[in-house]
């Protein structure tokens, strides 16, 4: 299966028709696209041997590339609750600071989270647990951090990144803990918060080569951007959907954003080759955010399939 690197380019939209080309000539994909005034910004992977191609055709076309992991990820960005008397006021610069390297964020607040008695409940456990990495922004007292609060993350199942106050604390493994961004009431523009903001990336990106490198051990039997380019061909409505992301690539599936009774059928009998289909291969189920379509696909030693399938599947990836 082909190893894809992740980028994000920005250029004008002069003469992007070379961009491309060159994707349809290496078997990249363009992950997303968007444009702002006349600066065209895309998201796309392409395949790890060819690199040295795009860097000559971005120097070619003035753009700025940036390699970044976070594409094709989804990530929660926590807070205890959202009422103003508690709500840490870092959360929004970190989860746009997130997106502007193109990680895909969602901030989720939580209900009972007020004080030192906050919690998660099963069903916001389980929202969260939809994402691939969560950040977890809390406040400024050390005792609150290890005593009262430790339930906000020893209890998730997806690694996570700890933001708080105190210099340092010990959080359980797979998670990591980022110091010195506790509450504060402006925004964050100084140079040491820009700074704060990119040790915070840091992390989320060690986590998520993390997981990459455990998916090598027991790859996945499909590659998620390649479903998402079937559902994309098959059921060409969902880019007509209002959402900025109808369609939001993660690192073992995707959230399809469809209502489920009505589409999920369809997105059960994707064509992925004359073998297989979608369903063959991904656990297909209702999300708990809002009514959409959650795409899991199934690592391989999960999936007893007819070698000839698979085979033929690499062979198209």
């Amino acid at each position: 299966m082909i190893t894809y690197e992740y980028y994000l380019f920005k250029g004008g939209v002069y003469k992007k028709e070379k961009l491309d080309d060159f994707l349809e000539d290496v078997g990249g994909l363009v992950v997303q696209e968007y444009r702002v005034l006349n600066e065209s910004i895309v998201s796309l992977a392409i395949p790890i041997e060819e690199e040295a191609r795009l860097d000559e055709i971005a120097k070619e076309l003035k753009a700025n590339l940036t390699k970044t992991p976070l594409i094709g990820t989804e990530i929660a960005v926590l807070t205890p609750s959202m009422s103003r008397k508690h709500l840490p006021h870092p959360v929004c610069d970190v989860a746009e600071h997130l997106r502007r390297y193109g990680g895909k964020t969602n901030v989720i607040g939580l209900s009972r989270g007020a004080g030192q008695k906050g919690g998660l409940s099963p069903k916001e456990k389980r929202l969260i647990e939809e994402h691939d990495v969560a950040v977890v922004v809390l406040g400024n007292f050390r005792y609150c951090l290890q005593e009262c609060k430790t339930s906000l993350y020893e209890e998730l199942g997806i690694p996570s990144v700890i933001v708080g106050g105190p210099p340092q604390i010990e959080v359980p493994s797979p998670h990591l803990y980022v110091g010195g961004l506790g509450r504060i009431n402006h925004r964050l523009r100084r140079g040491e918060e820009i700074k704060k903001l990119d040790e915070i990336r840091r992390a989320v990106n060690f986590l998520i080569r993390k997981v990459r490198e455990e998916q090598l051990h027991d790859p996945l039997i499909i590659d998620p951007l390649l479903a998402m380019i079937c559902v994309k061909e098959q059921i060409p409505e969902v880019l007509e959907q209002p959402s900025p992301s109808p369609l939001t690539l993660k690192l073992d599936g995707l959230r399809i954003k469809l209502p489920y009774d009505k589409c999920v059928e369809r997105v059960r009998k994707v064509n992925l080759n004359s073998d297989l289909t979608l369903e063959e291969v991904a656990e297909i189920k209702k999300t708990f955010f809002s009514d959409y379509i959650l795409v899991k696909v199934l690592p391989e030693s999960e999936v007893s399939l007819p070698e000839k399938c698979i085979r033929n599947y690499k062979g198209f990836s």
